[in-house]
């Protein structure tokens, strides 16, 4: 494979500024994303193998074929896998997306990777293909930019990861509350930080609220972070090309914003929030909502990591807040007690925000 995933500059280097204009979009994608015709003699070995599996698949398997509404059974599934095992399908991929992206793409994201069978992986296509042929699914996408953008954009920052403003309203009252209180103590200045912050809905709603507590933007600091680049794309430029109309109504939205002088204080970042940072920088909020609990954040031993992190970048006096209302796992394989005890052992006192955690460094 072409050494391609080490271009990409290390995260501490990778930051965008909110900007909706056509030309900082294209210079982004440009920078993550490879152009053009990707297809080379790897790929096509792996077309041709894939088109003899398909070829057998077709022929002998009792099992349909797979179609848009097919509802999937055990049977289905086990007798696909003898003839068009899903562990052949998801090598050719993952050479794919090397060829694709100009970073090393968190493969975890894509539910792809996670699916019990081919018939399974195509129903989680954003737009299934028309083929079921994953020899013609490849081919197209190595050779067709375009579908290639929207099926790894569709992946990465899919629809299933929420995405509306808006989501913890009691959480942005309180923290107001708090903001306010914070500048009338004569604090000189306010760092936000929202981790793992997807599409950047909530930093945008961040820079918002501080505005409206009183807030002067020269004093005011908004980092959006998260692993996902495409995720930085989305945040910084409002690129869904996979989905037009979530992309219309965030522009509206982050354009009634960036409206009030906001874009100033705002930067988006690269970085995963299960590593330690080394700066020492430390924030007066620290926010990670929808993450922690969730498919992608739910091994115990990993997430008292990841909040023993965080934890560290939580300045003396300011808050954490985490909350999630997409994943029933907050409340099963993550329990919302062992959050607290985690916090409080990092030296914080647990306060009621009205919904989640939220606690205060001591």
């Amino acid at each position: 494979m072409p050494d391609r995933m080490n271009q990409y500059p290390d995260s501490e280097t990778f930051s965008l500024k909110p900007d909706l204009s056509p030309a900082a979009l294209e210079a982004t994608v440009s920078r993550i994303l490879v152009p053009g015709n990707i297809m080379d003699r790897i790929l096509e070995r792996y077309c041709c193998r894939l088109q003899e599996r398909f070829r057998g698949y077709c022929s002998t398997c009792p099992a349909p074929e797979w179609g848009r509404g097919l509802i999937l059974t055990p049977e289905i599934r086990s007798q696909t896998e003898i003839y068009l095992p899903i562990g052949e399908i998801q090598a050719a991929f993952r050479y794919l997306l090397g060829r694709s992206t100009r970073y090393k793409p968190f493969l975890p994201a894509f539910s792809l990777f996670s699916a019990l069978s081919w018939p399974d992986a195509l129903g989680r296509f954003n737009d299934p293909p028309d083929s079921s042929n994953p020899a013609d699914v490849i081919r197209e996408l190595a050779e067709d930019e375009n579908s290639r953008r929207i099926f790894i954009a569709s992946s990465l920052v899919p629809c299933r990861y929420g995405g509306e403003f808006g989501r913890y309203p009691l959480q942005a009252g309180f923290l107001k509350e708090w903001l306010g209180n914070r500048l009338q103590h004569g604090l000189a200045g306010v760092e936000v930080l929202d981790a793992a912050c997807g599409s950047g809905e909530q930093s945008y709603e961040l820079a918002e609220l501080l505005l409206d507590a009183g807030w002067e933007l020269e004093r005011c600091t908004v980092i959006g972070e998260t692993v996902e680049p495409l995720e930085l794309a989305a945040a910084a430029h409002g690129w869904f090309p996979h989905d037009r109309a979530r992309e219309a109504s965030f522009r509206r939205r982050v354009e009634s914003i960036l409206a009030k002088g906001s874009g100033s204080m705002i930067s988006f970042v690269s970085r995963d929030i299960r590593s330690r940072v080394e700066t020492g920088r430390c924030f007066d909020v620290v926010i990670c909502n929808g993450f922690i609990g969730g498919p992608l954040l739910n091994d115990k031993r990993v997430v008292r990591v990841a909040l023993r992190y965080l934890a560290e970048r939580v300045e003396k006096g300011g808050i954490f807040l985490a909350a999630d209302r997409f994943h029933a796992g907050w409340r099963k394989a993550v329990p919302v007690g062992m959050i607290k005890a985690e916090l409080e052992s990092a030296g914080f006192a647990i306060v009621d925000a009205g919904e989640g955690v939220a606690a205060v460094r001591l």
